[in-house]
């Protein structure tokens, strides 16, 4: 902390970031150890520490891929801001990080029977009005079968809206009444679901005046603590955060033959939230309940 660099060294590594002003115009959280779900924190000792400069190293390698990989699909409508830019930060994931292989449908290649041959459809963030009129009735129709015929859908933000829309997912969305631009909120998982895998007890979710997520019919396998317990902590702006305590942050359920997964939040918010995107990889790649 003594040097010249320190107010970048606490910008990144400190768990919340002083903020002189209730408002932002961006988000209010970007603690690189809890974007990575990296455990730690400061033990406040003073540290004398025998330090040398590496050479460069290299990027760590991509996760090794199950030896079936599904067919997948993004769901993007290139007429909606939120759609592309949420499909963009996708499609890097894939491709610069992951490495897997995905195809790209659009809501008219839906109602033609482009979804056939896909095991799963990711459905990221989107303006929901506009990509439902885009659909249509025979898009709808081919989307809903789909699911019921064992396809697995995994949507979140608006990609969860088009799914309760639908009657693809039983879970209900409702308006958060929080003013919260964007901050890190701890969440705790269910470690007998398979969207747990190699994750841990907790992550923290990009939070963006996200709306609150009940199950009705599914499963709640990523929650908000209570609030006032130990366990539920906001990093960043907490306005209104209290209204998420004991919510759920994903509901999974079986859907007829097929699978639907629904974030309330961005698991892939700017490529940034690495801790997520494990849960992301989990719905996508992992095993059914």
């Amino acid at each position: 902390m003594a040097q010249g660099q320190k107010q970048w060294i606490q910008a990144m590594l400190h768990e919340d970031p002083y903020i002189g002003f209730s408002i932002t115009y961006d988000v209010s959280a970007w603690s690189n150890p809890l974007l990575m779900n990296v455990p730690g924190g400061s033990s406040g000792q003073v540290l004398t520490p025998q330090a040398a400069v590496l050479s460069l190293q290299p990027e760590p390698p991509a996760p090794p891929l199950p030896a079936e990989v599904p067919n997948v699909a993004i769901f993007e409508y290139e007429n909606s801001t939120s759609s592309y830019e949420s499909a963009g930060w996708l499609r890097w994931l894939f491709t610069q990080r992951w490495n897997l292989p995905s195809t790209t449908v659009t809501p008219s290649d839906v109602a033609t029977g482009a979804l056939e041959g896909v095991d799963v459809l990711v459905v990221p963030n989107m303006y929901v009005p506009t990509i439902n009129q885009a659909l249509g009735k025979a898009g709808k129709r081919a989307l809903i079968d789909w699911v019921n015929e064992g396809g697995r859908y995994v949507g979140y933000r608006g990609g969860a809206e088009l799914a309760t829309r639908y009657g693809i997912s039983t879970a209900q969305l409702q308006q958060p009444n929080t003013v919260i631009p964007g901050s890190l909120i701890r969440v705790q998982l269910d470690q007998s679901s398979p969207l747990a895998d190699g994750v841990g007890d907790f992550a923290w979710v990009m939070y963006e005046n996200d709306r609150i997520l009940n199950p009705v019919g599914g499963m709640a396998p990523v929650t908000y603590p209570a609030f006032g317990s130990p366990d539920f902590a906001v990093s960043g702006l907490p306005t209104g955060a209290d209204r998420l305590g004991g919510t759920a942050a994903v509901v999974d359920e079986p859907m007829g033959s097929g699978r639907t997964i629904v974030f309330s939040v961005d698991p892939n918010f700017r490529a940034w939230t690495e801790g997520t995107q494990q849960i992301l990889w989990n719905a996508i790649l992992g095993p059914n309940p």
